[in-house]
């Protein structure tokens, strides 16, 4: 008070001296408050993208290994960056088998590169996708493989993968090598009969493409042996330009004779699906 007194020739009354320290001291107090929060946001972003690098260098360190330890390693750092908000993951040359995404609450995997067409570096070839289970799993513009030079050279080997009710919308499989073994032509064979009760039938098999939506998706140059597309979706949207191999596919019936009738489709992957086609040219 008597600093106040003190003050009033100088600011005016007590109640005006009063009223711009109350004035000053709330400005500086949210000065305070907003420094703070700005430092506290850019310390946050440093911690996740230290976070980030190091849980995505773990998985560098790993994924050329062939072991279950490597593979529950690789899951644990793919759901951590998953809480980071990381869905594109760097998964080139990556020696991946019997492991299921969806199991292991890995359920997004949108822009992630599992093989590239750059000759910079082995860490884009020798990608190998043994009973690969990506069932359920958002893989949207997902690079399985971009095979070079029109063929399959550096494009990944893939053996019974799976993918059930998958959004491989844009989705890449340019160049791959892939092959099912376990697969059944007769429908009637996707069942089998429980305590000799023909009413009681359990399913053993299913289409590894059933309910997947396929539209946009390219198979160029890829080598295919015994793919079951029945029941996918979208596959009239799909580049099959220089597979091989189709002959031994299987697909719903009619669907086979509108193969390649496209050569490009643009689709816009916010569901929903929404298909723009380009036909293709008649030769002269």
């Amino acid at each position: 008070m008597a600093l106040l007194l003190y003050l009033r020739p100088i600011g005016g009354s007590v109640g005006d001296i009063e009223q711009g320290v109350y004035v000053e001291a709330w400005g500086t107090l949210f000065d305070i408050i907003f420094v703070v929060l700005l430092i506290g946001w850019f310390e946050l972003r440093r911690e996740r993208k230290q976070h980030i690098e190091r849980y995505s260098e773990e998985i560098d360190d790993y994924k050329r290994w062939d072991t279950e330890e490597s593979r529950v390693r690789i899951a644990g750092n793919l759901r951590r960056l998953s809480k980071l908000g990381v869905t594109a993951f760097d998964l080139r040359g990556i020696t991946l088998r019997d492991f299921s995404f969806f199991q292991n609450r890995i359920t997004k995997l949108r822009g992630t590169v599992f093989n590239t067409n750059s000759i910079s570096g082995l860490a884009n070839f020798g990608t190998v996708l043994d009973n690969v289970d990506f069932s359920a799993t958002d893989c949207v513009g997902v690079v399985f493989s971009k095979g070079m030079l029109g063929g399959t050279l550096f494009g990944i080997k893939g053996t019974n993968l799976r993918f059930l009710q998958t959004n491989l919308v844009n989705a890449t499989f340019d160049g791959a090598t892939l092959e099912w073994t376990d697969f059944k032509p007769n429908e009637d064979d996707w069942f089998e009969v429980i305590d000799d009760d023909p009413q009681n039938r359990a399913q053993v098999y299913a289409p590894p493409f059933e309910d997947a939506e396929l539209a946009g998706a390219s198979f160029r140059n890829a080598n295919l042996l015994n793919a079951d597309f029945r029941y996918a979706k979208g596959l009239e949207f799909v580049n099959f330009s220089g597979t091989k191999g189709l002959e031994t596919c299987f697909f719903d019936e009619g669907v086979r004779e509108k193969l390649n009738t496209l050569v490009h489709v643009v689709v816009d992957s916010t569901p929903p699906v929404v298909v723009t086609a380009v036909p293709k040219e008649s030769k002269g």
